[in-house]
């Protein structure tokens, strides 16, 4: 009967360790999952630095132009409006918020408004512009395919539109960053050109 109690005994010291031991780590979400919640991270830190006159180079590749077309300027992101402030190599004055874009060339004329459900290029770029320094998810999902890729540190977002008459004028938005800094936005356009602007930071 001795070796019956010792084998009881062992079982229940057994049994005791178990219960007192950490439960075994779960598995991850699936890569989707975690891609997403990155997603919401960099969202979120974006939101949380908003634009104040930062400056930027955009360049337009074009086939109709022999070199790409640079500009300067800067760009501020307020009150859910962008407006980007070009002066080189022109004066002008762009602002873009949910429903219409106002460009004032600053020549004493009156702004010309543009509505965006009109225009499938400026309402793509506008809308996933303003959505992504927002850092509104909900709106980046309804009107494109999100896909993110890297990580905080180095991150890339691309949209692709869902809706028809932005897929008119945008193929698709990239755009990538590092933590909560927005660096590059490129923009190309379904008649081939590509629209390049960089952040620079200060």
């Amino acid at each position: 009967m001795r070796p019956i109690a010792a084998a009881g005994a062992g079982l229940a010291l057994l049994l005791a360790v178990l219960a007192g031991a950490p439960a075994a780590a779960q598995p991850r979400g699936s890569p989707e999952e975690a891609a997403d919640e990155r997603l919401r991270r960099v969202l979120a830190a974006v939101a949380g630095r908003p634009l104040q006159a930062v400056p930027f180079i955009e360049r337009r590749v074009s086939a109709l132009a022999a070199a790409p077309l640079e500009s300067r300027g800067t760009l501020t992101f307020q009150a859910g409006q962008i407006e980007k402030l070009t002066v080189s190599p022109v004066r002008e004055r762009l602002a873009i918020n949910a429903e219409r874009v106002t460009i004032d060339a600053g020549d004493g004329r009156p702004p010309t408004v543009i509505r965006l459900e009109s225009h499938g290029a400026l309402a793509g770029y506008g809308e996933g512009l303003r959505a992504l320094l927002a850092g509104n998810e909900k709106l980046l999902r309804q009107a494109f395919e999100v896909r993110f890729s890297g990580t905080f540190e180095h991150w890339k977002v691309q949209l692709l539109p869902k809706d028809a008459a932005l897929r008119r004028g945008v193929r698709q938005i990239t755009a990538s960053g590092s933590g909560a800094q927005l660096r590059v936005i490129e923009t190309s356009e379904t008649g081939g050109d590509t629209l390049e602007l960089t952040i620079i930071p200060r």
